[in-house]
């Protein structure tokens, strides 16, 4: 080919528009064969002497498939802001065997042009082993207009072995056109040596870089010394989104390091990560605009690839151009085996961000770990931004030996904080991973509006520790439906530091351990909220043979504001053999006033369950509405409340309940009560007219004891002298199979002007064993105005459990009794009930001074009888010695009352009038 001297064939109309010295310089070159250009063909300054010079543009141009070669010699320099164009099916060929080709290729800029790479239609690149292809510019390599006939797997730059220094940009903004591959292989090297991001996508695209490197963070660049961000940005509106990256087959991206007198030591992976001297380039996955159900970008680290990095972004663009409503974005790690391990080291924290742009996006954001897996950052993670309010988040851990490791916190954030009505939905599973782990600082859950939050650590051979920070669940500040479940049922759990579960406004959450895990807290906290009308729920379930254990004190509190208003929070113990242990105390007093709303619960609902509390259990948070309630429920069958000291309730509450209630399923298994401290004490209350209730409800199949084995001390608005002006407290033994024995059973004190102690029975078929009784009346007190102790039975067709007095009555029964017969429904002829049974000689004396005359057969003023109203209903109550115990007397009553069932001809006449009604009303109709 003989010499060529460029002339521009663009001159009349460039230098209209450039300044006088200006001149573009521009050679072009088509061929329809398989043709060589010679490097030295091109005389780049032979004719001119206008400096500077502006720019070159090389344009080469094949129109069939054959290869294109630039020839020359050993290094190519297209200085000061020379751009070349490849067009149709030009292959430029970059150093290979033969020596003859071009082995180096470098574009120099020196900042004020564009300097650039362009390859369009079918063109292609190749970078052989030997050579070298440098971006010493501020534009990419970049592609355009690519062909609609190119395949899918037409590769468009490829670099066997070679080395390339700048910016690859594959893709094609806006354009949709075939698939731009690129594909470093065999050793090949990409060195970033400018500020471009070197790494950009568009359209359907693909990078891999098999058993190669790319060095991310080089302290060759003067700027920032290396410093700054790796964004691979999708683009902001393509309509086409198809891109993956892969780095595989050992393949390493070296993005973070140390610098030590100008020169890189890049993160060597030998060793788990420590954020000593690091730093180095952020790694940034951003997604622009998809709104195709198709839509997808794949980042894979696979077969013992590994990167580095500063700080990690997944998916969404941290700008206003997150406007994802359909399609996906997937982060995915697998390796062949556990010595050779896909990794990923970060030294700032991982922000994996959801769908900005309304709640109905169904845009998908995947992280998954599919075995042989190493994450590792000494920062957090974040799923989602307080702008990200639509959209599903899926974090999984599946296959064998994977490990996800935090130094910072994980936090689960979408939409938290703003007015948008969140829809955005958060998966996070281990339960298809073996021998993995999972581990963070702390953990953060923040629902919002109607956003779901599903965490499952599952799989009995995989373990998960939260190590230096508390775990936070808060529930949303708005109205709505939101659902927040962690649930921990892995091998092994354990976390040295606190569990904060707060309720806001609305929304169910649950911290749940399940399938038998063994955890360890530092402590269990819960927070009812300081907003009237929430209906905010959250609470710790332990379940299935599960047992929690908290090394300090746990506690109740607020969550905001100065009282707790709304809400219910506790624990739940479920399914069989599950425990929850508190080592601390168990504080139930959240704040010093004003709760006027919210429940506080611990409640056993399985089998065989344990709550043990081996300090105190403080019920003795100060009530002042009625729709507030602290609550411990034993359901199920079999469980057992193991409690040190059980304090059961201010005296100064205005409203309010404190209740403790059992009944179990079985006979066989009976619920227990045990306390260390043998006193059961509900005091009334020092303020007037107060409506706070206090009540123990034995409902059926319940034990009382201390934890020795032995007699309880009950004392119900006893404390001799205090003047109680107000509250209700109720001690009621109903159903049967309860087992109940105190060393003293003592209601009502002389001095109390307000107030009740009840004592109700209901029904037959339990044991009541006092050695002291007592039941007092206040200062005043009346049927119509009763103030003090009073004893309730409530017969019904099991009959009436009785009293068991074994020592003596302490002074008085001169509280209320109140008799009602109404529970029973069946046929009675002068049946014997036993209410009472006492080893004391004077019992008729007791009960005739304020309760009823067995010589006039009727009783005083102390005493109300509540009949069934039958017509031959009659009862007598009288004092007669035991047949079963001796020594004993018993205080018995003989009940009549049969019910009158009509004779046929009555029913007959009530059918006929039940017709003649029914044809009226027909006819009015």
């Amino acid at each position: 080919m003989n010499k060529q001297i460029i002339t521009s064939v663009f001159s009349l109309i460039a230098l209209a528009a450039m300044p006088a010295f200006g001149q573009i310089y521009d050679y072009n070159f088509a061929t329809s064969a398989a043709t060589d250009v010679d490097w030295d063909d091109i005389l780049w300054n032979a004719t001119e002497t206008t400096q500077p010079r502006d720019r070159y543009f090389v344009n080469i141009n094949n129109s069939t498939s054959a290869n294109v070669y630039v020839r020359g010699g050993a290094t190519a320099n297209l200085a000061d802001n020379a751009s070349m164009y490849l067009q149709n099916d030009t292959r430029l060929i970059i150093g290979d065997t033969e020596g003859d080709k071009i082995s180096t290729m470098r574009f120099i800029a020196d900042g004020t042009k564009d300097t650039f790479l362009e390859i369009t239609g079918r063109s292609s690149v190749l970078v052989n082993k030997n050579g070298v292809l440098t971006m010493d510019a501020n534009r990419p390599i970049r592609w355009w207009n690519a062909s609609t006939q190119m395949p899918d797997d037409f590769v468009a730059f490829m670099v066997d072995g070679g080395t390339v220094n700048g910016s690859i940009n594959p893709g094609v903004n806006a354009n949709n056109n075939g698939k731009v591959n690129v594909v470093f292989k065999n050793g090949a090297t990409l060195n970033r040596n400018t500020e471009i991001n070197p790494l950009g996508m568009n359209a359907k695209s693909s990078f891999t870089f098999d058993n190669s490197t790319y060095n991310v963070w080089n302290a060759l660049n003067t700027q920032n010394n290396g410093f700054g961000n790796h964004v691979m940005n999708t683009g902001a509106y393509n309509q086409d989104i198809q891109q993956t990256v892969t780095i595989t087959n050992g393949a390493v991206w070296n993005g973070a390091g140390v610098v030590e007198n100008s020169a890189v030591t890049y993160y060597d992976f030998s060793e788990d990560i420590t954020s000593s001297g690091m730093s180095g380039a952020d790694l940034t996955l951003q997604v622009g605009y998809g709104k195709n159900e198709d839509n997808y970008f794949k980042f894979q680290i696979l077969n013992g690839g590994k990167v580095s990095a500063k700080s990690v972004v997944l998916s969404s663009q941290e700008n206003s151009r997150s406007l994802q409503t359909m399609g996906s974005f997937t982060f995915e790690m697998q390796s062949d085996s556990a010595s050779n391990m896909s990794r990923l080291a970060a030294f700032g924290g991982t922000n994996m961000n959801l769908a900005r742009t309304n709640a109905e996006s169904t845009w998908s954001n995947n992280f998954l770990m599919k075995g042989n897996s190493k994450y590792q950052t000494v920062g957090g993670f974040a799923i989602g931004r307080n702008e990200d309010f639509g959209g599903t988040a899926n974090f999984a851990l599946s296959g064998n030996n994977n490990i996800f490791q935090l130094g910072g916190n994980l936090s689960i954030i979408p939409g938290w904080n703003t007015e948008n009505v969140s829809n955005a939905v958060v998966n996070i599973t281990t339960e298809d991973a073996t021998n993995s782990v999972f581990q963070t600082n702390g953990f953060n859950v923040y629902s919002h509006f109607n956003s779901q939050v599903d965490v499952k650590f599952l799989g009995k051979t995989n373990t998960v520790s939260f190590t230096n920070n508390d775990f936070n669940m808060y529930s949303s500040q708005y109205a709505g439906n939101s659902t927040a479940t962690v649930e921990i049922g892995t091998a092994e759990f354990t976390s040295s530091h606190n569990f904060h579960l707060r309720n806001y406004f609305s929304g169910d959450q649950n911290m749940i351990f399940s399938n038998g895990v063994q955890a360890t807290i530092g402590s269990a906290q819960l927070y009812a909220s300081g907003t009237a009308g929430g209906t905010a729920t959250s609470y710790y379930v332990i379940k299935d043979g599960s047992s929690l254990t908290t090394t300090n004190d746990n506690g109740y509190g607020r969550s905001s504001g100065s009282a707790n208003l709304s809400g219910e929070v506790g624990f739940l113990l479920e399914g069989n053999g599950s425990s929850f242990i508190s080592k601390g105390q168990m504080n139930i007093h959240p704040t010093n006033e004003g709760n006027t709303g919210g429940v506080y619960a611990i409640r056993l609902h399985g089998t065989n369950g344990l709550f043990e509390a081996q300090k105190n259990l403080h019920f003795t948070g100060l009530l002042q509405g009625n729709d507030a309630m602290y609550l411990l429920e034993m359901k199920g069958s079999g469980n057992t409340a193991n409690i040190n000291t059980f304090n059961f309730g201010n005296n100064n509450s205005t409203g309010g309940t404190y209740r403790f209630y059992s009944k179990s399923d079985s006979a066989e298994k009976k619920n227990t009560l045990k306390l260390a401290n043998t006193t059961i004490s509900m005091e009334g209350q020092m303020v007037a007219n107060s409506t706070a209730k206090r009540e123990y409800i034995l409902a059926g199949n319940t034990v009382l004891r201390s934890n020795t084995g032995d007699a309880l001390i009950l004392k119900v608005h006893e404390y001799a002298g205090r003047v109680f002006l107000s509250g209700n407290a109720l001690f009621e033994i109903s159903g049967s199979g309860n087992d109940v024995l105190f060393s003293q059973m003592l209601f009502g004190n002389g001095a109390a002007t307000g107030g009740t102690a009840t004592l109700r029975i209901v029904g037959g078929g339990s044991s009541i064993v006092a050695n002291t009784f007592r039941m007092m009346r206040g200062a005043t007190t009346s049927l119509a105005n009763p103030v003090g102790g009073i004893l309730e039975y409530q017969l019904n067709d099991t009959g009436i459990s009785a009293i068991q007095i074994n020592n003596n009555i302490d002074n008085y029964l001169n509280g209320l009794l109140k008799v009602n017969f109404t529970g029973m429904q069946g046929n009675y002829e002068n049946e014997r009930f036993v209410l009472m049974s006492a080893k004391v000689s004077n019992l008729e004396n007791y009960i005739s001074q304020y309760w009823y005359d067995f010589l006039g057969e009727s009783p005083l003023d102390n005493m109300e009888i509540i009949a069934r109203e039958l017509e031959d209903e009659s009862y007598t109550f009288a004092v007669e010695d035991s047949s079963t115990l001796s020594g004993y007397k018993e205080f018995v009553v003989y009940y009549t009352g049969t019910a009158i069932i009509p004779e046929p001809s009555t029913y007959a006449a009530i059918l006929g009038a039940l017709a003649l009604a029914f044809a009226a009303y027909r006819r009015r109709k």
